[in-house]
């Protein structure tokens, strides 16, 4: 009876190693094949396009800007699927700074600024091996207003109500009863005063600051 047990046991025992070198080799052959897929689908030319923040210099300060200015670019950039990956990883442009001097005027006030003349400036930002396809938008309009000041009074705007046999003894004054605001000059023109924070008082029977 031991014998039949322990000849069993050997039969049995005989086919694990079997199906465990044949699904280690499965296994073995699977991951070479895919080794050898990412390599060959790394090895392409991939076109992605990536996002570069920028900034201005040499903004005329006697002057002000009619229109947000966009702070990035897309830049269509073309590189190994090695290189796309490791820039894909980090991600780590460095801001460009565009010189307002180098605008090209348009008249009435407005610049084009070309991005396209500073791609070799935004491929070594992005770096990691990239190469600049083109730079989109090409061209950033900068639009200036002339810049103007005016003093304008301020309206107190404050809602009183007195206690029981009490009144106002005088109109209600502020400190400074005129500011000067300053900005662009379309914008100033349509400004003719300035209103205080709302406030609201109740039984009032004393003098209030």
């Amino acid at each position: 009876m031991a014998e039949k047990e322990n000849t069993h046991y050997k039969s049995s025992g005989r086919k694990i190693p079997f199906l465990s070198r044949r699904v280690s080799s499965y296994v073995i052959c699977l991951l070479v094949a895919g080794l050898f897929w990412l390599l060959h689908a790394l090895s392409k030319e991939y076109i992605i396009t990536v996002r570069v923040p920028i900034e201005y210099s040499y903004l005329p300060e006697q002057k002000m800007i009619a229109v947000d200015l966009p702070d990035s670019v897309d830049a269509e950039v073309m590189g190994s699927g090695f290189t796309v990956l490791a820039y894909q990883w980090t991600k780590n442009s460095a801001p460009i700074k565009l010189d307002a001097r180098k605008a090209r005027s348009l008249g009435s006030g407005d610049f084009a600024l070309a991005t396209s003349s500073h791609s070799e400036r935004i491929e070594g930002a992005i770096g990691h091996g990239l190469k600049i396809l083109r730079v989109m938008p090409d061209t950033i309009v900068l639009s200036f207003e002339g810049r103007a000041e005016k003093k304008i009074p301020v309206r107190p705007k404050v809602n009183v109500k007195c206690a029981a046999l009490y009144r106002l003894g005088d109109t209600i004054k502020t400190i400074p009863a005129y500011v000067t605001v300053s900005g662009a000059e379309a914008l100033v023109k349509r400004i003719n005063y300035i209103e205080t924070e709302s406030k609201s008082y109740q039984d009032v029977n004393k003098p209030i600051n």
